[in-house]
């Protein structure tokens, strides 16, 4: 999972963390830790299997990097077409 920040990401992992030990290791960037944690999740086996969850999150600005024409207008394109979208 990635998140727009640090502060972030810390508190995404603590909250699905439910209580449990999250442990913070250095990751590519020295300013934007890994954050991991065990957790069950509802999506596999109803539930009853743990997983293991890695939170991290993105830092710096983008700049000068921008969708082509046809995407634009974002009420015209569904979100998840600027996945694949040409920049």
């Amino acid at each position: 999972m990635v998140a727009e920040k640090p502060s972030i990401a810390k508190a995404i992992a603590v909250a699905l963390s439910d209580g449990g030990k999250v442990t913070e290791r250095r990751g590519t960037s020295p300013v934007s830790p890994v954050l991991e944690f065990e957790a069950y999740c509802p999506l596999v086996k109803a539930g009853k299997e743990k997983v293991w969850v890695k939170v991290t999150s993105c830092v710096g600005h983008v700049y000068k990097l921008e969708f082509t024409k046809d995407f634009l207008d974002w009420k015209k394109n569904p979100p998840i077409s600027l996945f694949d979208a040409t920049v």
